[in-house]
């Protein structure tokens, strides 16, 4: 029978350090199933660069298929939006947003210290759990947390994350490394100007809707930072451009891709 493998991403063996894997097995596993596998899939260019990087795969073996966004786009109506923001003591166009779990690829760190750097008054709001080497990350937030200029929100409803995204000034996201990269895409389906890093497939999947930053860089980080907090004409214009850039993301289109895919294997 034909055998069909996807893989999402091969952060494991990107970033080693960021992981718990057992990186030996991991590479053994995937291996394996890539010797075994009529159709690779994938889910970014990055994604597939790596595994063709990594394993010596031929490229015309693997198919990318991004994922859809699973929001109806535009911004919650502003009643609904700061009705649900009060929950959390927030008002809109107030804060900062980070949505991802605290681990060291998130790169919460570096997005505190350059918050710490501006002395910026704007609070950051984290909604994400606690993941791998939390603590090391959060000893940044300490200077945030003593002025009240962080707020962590560990469980969050799925309903209530778009008054979330739609009150933010600007969503950050400067992460180390995404096999694809879902939230600045949520962020753009909300109305929220997104700030994203330089590296993996951020810029492919953001295109032109998004402000880069290298994430190593909490200088870099900073200025674009104040950027974003100032320029009331660019946040606008990463709107505009965000909501053009969702239409490859649908659901229909990631279905109608998905089945051409598959019939064309089984033909």
């Amino acid at each position: 029978m034909k055998r069909v493998t996807t893989i999402t991403d091969l952060i494991t063996l990107k970033l080693p350090w960021a992981t718990l894997d057992n990186k030996r097995y991991f590479y053994r596993v995937v291996q394996q199933a890539l010797a075994r596998s009529d159709l690779v899939l994938t889910i970014s260019e990055c994604a597939k660069r790596d595994i063709t990087d990594i394993y010596g795969v031929r490229p015309e073996t693997i198919q990318v298929i991004y994922p859809p966004i699973d929001y109806e786009p535009g911004a919650p109506p502003a009643e609904l939006l700061a009705r649900q923001l009060r929950v959390y003591g927030l008002r809109p166009q107030s804060y900062i947003l980070f949505v991802g779990a605290i681990q060291p690829r998130k790169n919460l760190g570096r997005l505190c210290q350059a918050l710490s750097y501006l002395d910026c008054d704007t609070p950051l709001v984290v909604v994400g759990s606690k993941g791998w080497l939390w603590k090391q990350e959060l000893q940044y937030a300490r200077p945030l947390l003593r002025k009240r200029l962080a707020f962590f929100l560990d469980h969050v409803p799925r309903a209530h994350l778009p008054a979330l995204y739609g009150g933010a000034i600007f969503f950050a996201f400067p992460s180390l490394y995404e096999g694809f990269g879902l939230p600045p895409l949520e962020a753009m389906a909300h109305d929220c100007p997104v700030l994203a890093s330089h590296t993996s497939c951020l810029p492919e999947v953001c295109g032109d809707a998004a402000v880069y930053v290298d994430p190593y860089d909490v200088a870099d980080i900073a200025e674009k930072i104040k950027t974003l907090l100032q320029d009331d004409r660019l946040r606008q214009l990463l709107r505009e451009k965000g909501r053009e850039r969702l239409g490859r993301y649908s659901m229909a289109n990631y279905q109608r891709r998905l089945s051409d895919t598959y019939g064309q294997m089984l033909a």
